[in-house]
């Protein structure tokens, strides 16, 4: 139905309305009474009743009419054109650079002209932020200034009609949608667009606006939902993408020079507790720029040493997570950002680390305190060489192992010569905090032999010459995608099948398949981590030495996790001031073969 047609529908409902009036004020008067609907007088041929003839009224659809035809006669020329793409993340801009063509073009047909466009590129019009409104007042707002602007300019004059690619190009939200509204019907200019008929002059055009608005907002929301869930079912399985972060190449293989700086810069800051610390090795001493060639800044360094994917473990930070409003890192508690399974192990991601775990662990519990109000970082670092590492190996009443861990603490041992000695144990925490509380080692005694053992270990194990780090096999690497990819979709397609009810899937063979096909992706999925994994680089035991001689205790502490699992500490077989029993104390190495196990236990 054309404007036309609509303006002369409307004037015939008017008409039929003055008819009905009138054969009710007749009715009335035949019977003598008071007319049920009351209205002034019809004014006589040329008499003016409140400023409309009657003449008026018998024009009153041929009024309407040119009112439409006006506004569709009306052509700007001074529009506005607003483009908008909502994901550009290399900032090429061929999406908003092919709207304004097309634009320009539509503009051209219409006898428009436009004197001004308002491009918004990667630029969402569904994601809100939360913001803080002059008066104090905090609120989710969908920002985007381009938009805004456009329409102050609307609203003062400097532009007298806005066109669009498409409706859902302009806005999402109806909270923008109403803004519009009310600046078009307070300045009566036209908005168009290219795909989608935009008419906000017409109460029935506001109404279909409303409509697509919503139909465009549910469509957001359903692709949002989507992609959310699809993030997390990632973050458990461990995939990475392939992106270039610090520390590691695109593929995911460590960088040594970068991995080296993030181990240093996270050393200091444990040392000294402060960020900045590690901001100045990064941008001063270490002489290793940002990913992307820029300057090092505290709140850089902070993030980056935090996020859990430098440790090798998957990280979740998506709106499924609980309590996780905009998908940042969770200042109050960044460990909590790191994905576990059902038994509450991390999820590794099948990358070698940047930095070790324990390390990650040591910053997540020095801003975790920060955040408390505690003194970050030297308050909890580790001051004594072996605590954490050592594992109390006694027996428990049901027969089990303690299995927790000793830590280093001070005691006065009074002597007749010195009766205020103080002397460093090593010791297993309380009942209170899960432990025995029977067992410790002077401290002194298990350092110089576990450094003895330590260099004994790597006579062993480590090159005699520093080996670098290998990348991946290339080739192994393009086999182990295109099986993976072929598993994944006979997967896909089995589900799809039961699910829909297949005539030729029956439950049995449904659920004979599915354990087998599911066992060999996983498998699959493995493979392919440890592939993007490479070979890491095999330090010499001279280099080993070298660096031992250097480092301070938090540096020794590193060395050793490379190597080290856990120490266990067992009872003693001496008692009272027998010498120092070295078969308790039991190292626990990765990768150990049991013949390396045993030369490093040899007295």
């Amino acid at each position: 139905m054309t404007n036309q047609e609509k303006a002369a529908g409307q004037a015939a409902n008017l008409a039929t309305d003055i008819a009905a009036e009138d054969a009710d004020t007749a009715k009335a008067a035949r019977r003598g009474r008071k007319p049920a609907r009351q209205r002034p007088a019809r004014a006589e041929s040329g008499e003016a009743l409140h400023g409309v003839t009657a003449g008026d009224v018998v024009r009153a659809g041929h009024m309407a009419v040119r009112m439409i035809q006006d506004y569709d006669a009306y052509k700007p020329t001074k529009a506005g054109g607003y483009v908008r793409i909502s994901d550009d993340p290399y900032g090429l801009e061929r999406g908003v650079t092919r709207q304004t063509q097309d634009i320009h073009e539509k503009a051209g047909q219409l006898g428009w002209t436009i004197a001004k466009t308002y491009p918004e590129n990667d630029t969402s019009a569904y994601r809100k932020k939360k913001i803080t409104l002059p008066d104090g007042t905090v609120v989710f707002r969908v920002v985007r200034p381009q938009f805004r602007q456009m329409l102050e300019d609307l609203f003062t004059g400097v532009i007298d009609g806005i066109i669009v690619y498409d409706q859902d190009r302009l806005l999402r939200q109806p909270r923008d949608l109403e803004d519009l509204i009310d600046i078009v019907e307070a300045v009566g200019r036209p908005v168009t667009g290219i795909t989608s008929s935009i008419n906000l002059m017409t109460s029935d055009g506001r109404a279909m606006a409303r409509v697509m608005c919503a139909m465009a907002l549910k469509s957001s929301e359903d692709t949002a939902r989507r992609v959310v869930r699809a993030k997390l079912q990632d973050a458990l399985d461990g995939f990475v993408v392939e992106v270039r972060r610090f520390g590691r190449n695109t593929d995911g293989s460590v960088i040594p020079e970068e991995s080296e700086a993030a181990t240093e810069a996270a050393r200091i800051v444990l040392a000294s507790g402060k960020w900045c610390r590690g901001t100045k090795h990064l941008e001063k001493d270490s002489g290793i720029t940002t990913v992307q060639g820029g300057h090092w800044h505290d709140n850089t360094v902070r993030n980056m040493l935090l996020n859990p994917s430098i440790a090798g473990i998957s990280v979740y930070r998506g709106s499924m997570r609980v309590g996780n409003v905009d998908g940042k890192m969770n200042a109050a508690d960044p460990q909590s950002d790191a994905v576990r399974d059902a038994e509450g192990g991390y999820v590794f991601n099948g990358l070698d680390p940047v930095i070790p775990v324990e390390v990650w662990e040591a910053l997540c519990t020095m801003a975790r305190d920060a955040h408390e109000g505690r003194t970050p970082g030297v308050a909890r670092a580790k001051k004594y060489l072996l605590s954490g590492l050592l594992r109390c190996g006694n027996l428990r009443e049901d027969g089990t192992r303690c299995g927790r861990a000793m830590v280093g603490t001070r005691i006065k041992r009074p002597t007749k010569s010195n009766p205020d000695k103080v002397v460093v144990i090593y010791k297993c925490s309380g009942l209170s905090q899960g432990g025995c509380g029977k067992l410790s080692r002077s401290a002194d005694k298990v350092d110089e032999f576990m450094e003895e053992v330590f260099f004994r270990y790597l006579s062993t194990k480590a090159p005699k010459k520093t080996v670098p780090a290998k990348p991946a096999d290339a080739a192994a690497l393009a086999a182990a995608r295109a099986r993976l990819a072929i598993l994944e979709e006979r997967l896909s397609d089995l589900r799809r099948r039961y699910t829909d009810a297949d005539p030729n899937l029956t439950p049995e063979t449904y659920y004979a398949t599915l354990p087998d096909l599911e066992r060999s992706t996983n498998q699959a999925r493995e493979t392919l981590a440890a592939l993007k994994a490479g070979m890491p680089a095999e330090h010499s035991a001279k280099d080993i030495a070298e660096e031992w001689k250097h480092a301070d205790t938090a540096g020794k502490r590193m060395i050793l996790a490379r190597y080290l699992v856990a120490i266990e500490v067992m009872p003693s077989q001496a008692k009272g001031l027998a010498p120092f029993d070295a078969t308790a104390i039991r190292p626990q190495w990765k990768n150990a073969t049991p013949t390396q196990q045993s030369v490093t236990l040899a007295a």
